[in-house]
């Protein structure tokens, strides 16, 4: 009988061991994950319910040496100038430090329109614009961006200021490497040259992209 009572104990021993071990292997299955090499962006994967890539922002500043009087075609009235060529710069969240020295912007088009705005100081024209461009943290990792907005002139007598205020919008496409799908629209406001973002006298511009 006692032989038979320990018989008994070893088998109910053996039983709860195995049964143990099935539970653990249970709950360590979901721990495994299968690799996943998309970039991290603001503490999320793509494709993620907290995915976000608000609240980045950038720079972009005219490259000095290349002044030109008035631009395509001579769009922009004599003696007002505008620089054709400018670089980016600043640092786009969860992806990475843009590269000034290879992300650069052209002006391609200037259109002349009427003002869609009450004229300020007699100013009764507008300008169209469009730059196209490229942001680029790296030779691998770049994405073209195009620029859209308009350009009001306008003019102060007593202090003999001639700037301007430029309004539009930014798009980025056709991303490589870490901005293969960088696909995003930012607001375009003035920053740094005067408070109106362009010195219409020396073609100056500086603007934010949000």
């Amino acid at each position: 009988m006692k032989k038979l009572g320990i018989l008994a104990a070893m088998a109910l021993l053996m039983m709860f061991g195995c049964s143990k071990d099935e539970v653990i292997t249970t709950e360590q299955e979901p721990i495994s994950v299968e690799k996943n090499d998309q970039p991290v962006i603001n503490g999320a994967r793509p494709g993620s319910a907290t995915m976000s890539v608000s609240g980045i922002s950038f720079f972009g500043t005219s490259a000095k040496s290349d002044l030109a009087e008035g631009l395509v075609n001579g769009c922009l009235p004599s003696p007002r100038k505008l620089l054709k060529y400018g670089t980016f710069r600043g640092n786009l969240s969860g992806y990475g430090k843009i590269n000034s020295s290879s992300s650069t912007y052209s002006f391609t088009s200037c259109e002349e329109a009427d003002i869609d705005s009450p004229p300020n100081y007699g100013e009764p024209l507008m300008y169209k614009l469009i730059a196209e461009g490229k942001l680029s943290l790296g030779t691998r990792d770049y994405c073209s961006i195009t620029i859209t907005g308009n350009l009001y002139p306008w003019f102060y007598v007593e202090s003999n200021f001639d700037g301007g205020l430029f309004i539009g919008k930014a798009t980025t496409h056709s991303g490589v490497g870490k901005l293969k799908s960088f696909n995003q629209t930012f607001e375009i406001y003035r920053s740094g040259v005067n408070i109106y973002g362009i010195n219409l006298k020396t073609g100056e511009i500086g603007l934010v992209f949000q």
